[in-house]
């Protein structure tokens, strides 16, 4: 990041699913070291993470990523387009993380992780969702603005009838 781009940090909720609780939480606590708001997401009774309303970026720990899985990840997609998706894999085929990118996870992580490779990564999947949701927020105003005729600019009328166009 740069040195004047603001950091995600103080305001980046991060959601970890995972079955293991042990490593949920060897996942979680060196980022909450590190200052980031850290949620520990109970998967559901078919193994899916619940509610992401409030998160920003979520850390999916799986032995490895199934169809099923990246299924799952589209559909979360769907839901909540600005999640970004962080899985942590305990290998995976090249073939079978081309295919998590496609299913649209930021990156695919391999076990086992350093916490200092894990928290960039975060970082950079946070930046990525707060500059989406910045942007969405901007062009919502811009087109609420000029709905309402607020920050128009006046200007000749255009009249783009063919018998003008020469």
């Amino acid at each position: 990041m740069g040195a004047d781009a603001p950091s995600p940090l103080p305001t980046l909720t991060v959601a970890i699913a995972s079955r293991d609780r042990v490593y949920r939480d060897s996942l979680s606590l060196p980022l909450r070291r590190f200052g980031l708001r850290v949620r520990d997401l109970e998967l559901t009774s078919n193994g899916r993470p619940a509610e992401l309303d409030d998160v920003d970026v979520l850390v999916i720990d799986s032995d490895a990523l199934s169809p099923a899985d990246l299924e799952h990840i589209n559909r979360l997609h769907v839901r909540w387009p600005l999640v970004e998706v962080v899985a942590v894999t305990g290998g995976q085929p090249v073939e079978e993380a081309v295919e998590a990118l496609r299913a649209g996870v930021f990156t695919v992580l391999q076990h086992p992780v350093a916490d200092e490779l894990l928290l960039a990564t975060i970082i950079q999947a946070g930046t990525r969702h707060h500059r989406a949701r910045t942007r969405i927020e901007e062009l919502n105003r811009a087109r609420y603005n000029g709905e309402r005729g607020v920050d128009r600019q006046p200007g000749p009328a255009v009249d783009s009838s063919p018998e003008e166009v020469s």
